[in-house]
């Protein structure tokens, strides 16, 4: 029992034996050429096995350049053809050498800056002995870059493919909008000034680059973020951003409009009666102060300003007289929606605005950013004679 108790650790030591080293098989590595590739030109490497030993070896040589594509060859002319591989065996004579020869292209979308370019020989004696396979390693480290032709500069390109996209997409979104506060009447800041004091949009900026940047490399192929854009790209892919955030936002415009229609003072009396019955189905409305001795009534709210309107004179149609007498009688009979569409469509319908009635109304509808509430009870919309 003291016998094989001894004998296990020796046995366990043998099966855990290491291969030989790659010094002691007599077999060398080592790698020369190029240090940098970019988009257009790859980077161009010569791997020399050296068998220092007394004995024929067969080498499989293998090339890892990370996410990037690598082929090899024995002769250089064949890099570019079919007779390209991704590994390659070939037999090392005793004394001899042989030379494999790497190209690397960078992958696009191309990632700017370095990566390691790894050649693996495994190597094992072309007749059977006891030794066993040894793998022989060497690496190289690339620079990756765009071509000069064609690319953004490093220091600007980075500024650039972060934000530009972008920004262009916030500016197309805030033009949108500054149009619609342009028609109804309100001065509008410039986008641009909107985007510098308030940070918070060049956050929005750089969040849409990114997502921009990772749409255009997973579906048009093109270079994103992680990597460097050429002009080209840059171009692209800003285009697209602006395109699309353009197309949202008058999409948004457009179903917001149809919650709170556009009322300025070329707006008929049908089109105030209708945006006002959307906002609150009653003919009373709250009164603000325009200026001093000057009054409108609610419309309605349009994204932060306060739309006003004159009350409004009508001599038809007699079916709305009516209702609105009625609503007059009992505080409310919620057909103003119905009394504005019928206003509206009545091909006898002829009404104006009621500035004549009394110079304390303001004249025609109109936009006011920050009105002075006027402490007034309601007052009717619409008046009739």
């Amino acid at each position: 029992m003291l016998t094989v108790f001894l004998l296990l650790p020796a046995v366990a030591m043998a099966a855990q034996a290491p291969s030989p080293s790659p010094e002691k098989s007599g077999v060398t590595l080592s790698l020369s050429g190029s240090d940098s590739m970019t988009d257009h030109r790859p980077a161009e490497i010569v791997a020399v096995l050296t068998n220092a030993s007394a004995a024929a070896v067969k080498a499989n040589v293998t090339v890892d350049a990370g996410r990037n594509v690598s082929k090899v060859a024995t002769d250089p002319d064949d890099l570019e053809g079919d007779q390209a591989k991704e590994s390659i065996s070939l037999d090392v004579a005793p004394g001899h050498s042989r030379w494999v020869h790497i190209a690397v292209y960078a992958k696009r979308p191309v990632h700017r800056g370095k990566t390691t370019v790894v050649v693996v020989a495994e190597i094992r004696p072309v007749v059977q002995t006891e030794a066993g396979t040894i793998h022989v390693v060497a690496t190289r480290e690339i620079n990756v870059d765009m071509a000069g032709s064609d690319s953004v500069s490093g220091v600007v390109g980075g500024g650039l493919t972060i934000i530009i996209p972008g920004v262009l997409a916030v500016l197309a979104w805030l033009w949108v909008w500054v149009d619609d506060r342009k028609k109804l009447g309100l001065p509008a800041t410039n986008p641009f000034t909107t985007i510098w004091d308030n940070k918070l949009w060049l956050l929005m900026a750089t969040i849409i680059s990114f997502a921009a940047a990772w749409a255009g490399a997973t579906w048009f192929n093109l270079n994103n973020l992680q990597g460097a854009y050429d002009w080209s790209d840059l171009f692209f892919v800003s285009l697209g951003a602006a395109l699309v955030a353009g197309v949202l936002a008058l999409m948004a415009r457009f179903a917001y409009r149809i919650r709170r229609p556009r009322i300025n003072g070329d707006s008929q009396p049908s089109d105030v009666l209708r945006a006002a019955a959307r906002h609150e189905n009653s003919f009373k409305r709250r009164v603000f102060k325009v200026s001093e001795g000057r009054f409108g009534l609610l419309v309605h709210h349009d994204r932060g300003a306060v739309v006003l309107t004159p009350q409004i004179h009508f001599a038809k149609p007699d079916r709305l007289i009516q209702i609105v007498q009625k609503e007059v009688e009992t505080e409310g009979s919620g057909d103003l929606k119905a009394a504005a569409l019928e206003a509206a469509t009545n091909s006898t319908f002829d009404g104006s605005y009621g500035a004549a009635l009394g110079s304390e109304w303001i004249s025609h509808p109109m936009v006011i950013a920050d009105p002075e509430a006027a402490h007034r009870t309601q007052t009717i919309l619409a008046y009739y004679e």
